[in-house]
């Protein structure tokens, strides 16, 4: 599987290392894996372990990983019951405001790929019956909603 944002500008070492620093939710362990950056991109969060398994940092894809995988610790979603696409949508926009915030490179291709993650997730809850959060599925349409700057 090819990399889910092959063309984010590569980071600066120090800028990398104090993201992690910053974000990195407490007691939680980082691994990161060259595999993960070579087949997608993906990050996963294990709740029973405290690890946050995402690629190697090296640029704003791989950031964007991390602070999705952080949102989601932050949040409490392993600590609450919410519907599927609720979480990823909550945990997108942590990851997409603090890069935003820390004034780092949002790729249009990143953004585009956010809302179909959003959509995909809202189609599989959809089916489930699941009520869907009208502020996710704006964000899925395509839509600017106030005060997110993207």
């Amino acid at each position: 599987m090819p990399r889910a944002y092959p063309t984010c500008p590569a980071l600066d070492p120090r800028q990398v290392a104090d993201l992690l620093h910053r974000y990195r939710p407490r007691r939680w362990r980082v691994y990161q894996s060259r595999y993960r950056r070579d087949h997608g991109g993906t990050g996963l969060a294990d709740w029973q372990g405290k690890i946050l398994s995402v690629p190697t940092l090296i640029d704003a894809g791989d950031i964007h990983t991390f602070l999705h995988e952080c949102g989601h610790v932050h949040l409490g979603h392993g600590e609450r019951d919410i519907p599927d696409h609720l979480a990823e949508y909550e945990a997108e926009m942590y990851g997409l405001h603090v890069m935003w915030a820390e004034r780092l490179t949002l790729p249009p291709m990143l953004v585009s790929e956010s809302r179909r993650i959003i959509g995909e997730a809202i189609a599989a809850d959809m089916l489930k019956g699941v009520s869907i959060d009208p502020h996710a599925l704006a964000w899925a349409d395509g839509k600017r909603l106030k005060l997110e700057g993207l």
